[in-house]
């Protein structure tokens, strides 16, 4: 696996939420939703997390596996967003 940056994994954020706006709530593609879960997944193998973010990337996961991945990447956003700052 490619070291990962934290720019480099905001970029894809950018480019999975925008996917994700192409489509109305609740009609996601199932292509999508995996798409988001594997981001989740990999966000979690780039970063050292402590528990507060082990807390938000499981909240992640559980919105993603329940089907709305835009909600799981709104959550993801918390933890990147406080990364970036």
């Amino acid at each position: 696996m490619r070291h990962q940056t934290l720019s480099q994994i905001a970029s894809r954020y950018t480019v999975l939420i925008n996917e994700t706006n192409r489509h109305p709530p609740g009609r996601y593609p199932i292509v999508l939703r995996l798409q988001v879960l594997g981001f989740i997944h990999e966000t979690e193998r780039w970063l050292v997390l402590d528990a507060h973010e082990r807390d938000l990337l499981a909240a992640a996961r559980t919105l993603g596996e329940a089907g709305d991945p835009k909600s799981a990447l709104f959550k993801l956003h918390e933890l990147l967003n406080a990364r970036l700052r």
